[in-house]
């Protein structure tokens, strides 16, 4: 494999991995299975998992599994996660 191919593969390895890291965060068909993981705040390493408040909340979804943080209005509308 020539050098040019190698450098071609990478950095269409690094495209995407970008794509997907800023891809929609689900399908709006899931809507029915979404969950708030986080509801107004977070408890990160970055903060030493104490909980801090935030606009912010972690919405799931229970068809595909992404997760994603949002302050969207629709939030309030959906269930918490079950912790059974």
């Amino acid at each position: 494999m020539s050098r040019y191919n190698v450098l071609l593969e990478a950095a269409n390895r690094v495209a995407r991995r970008r794509a997907r890291a800023t891809s929609v965060a689900c399908r709006r068909e899931h809507f029915a299975t979404w969950h708030v993981v986080q509801r107004h705040g977070n408890a990160s390493a970055f903060n030493g998992y104490h909980w801090t408040p935030s606009s912010y909340s972690c919405v799931r979804c229970g068809t595909c599994g992404r997760a994603w943080r949002t302050k969207a209005a629709y939030v309030e509308g959906l269930p918490d996660v079950s912790t059974e």
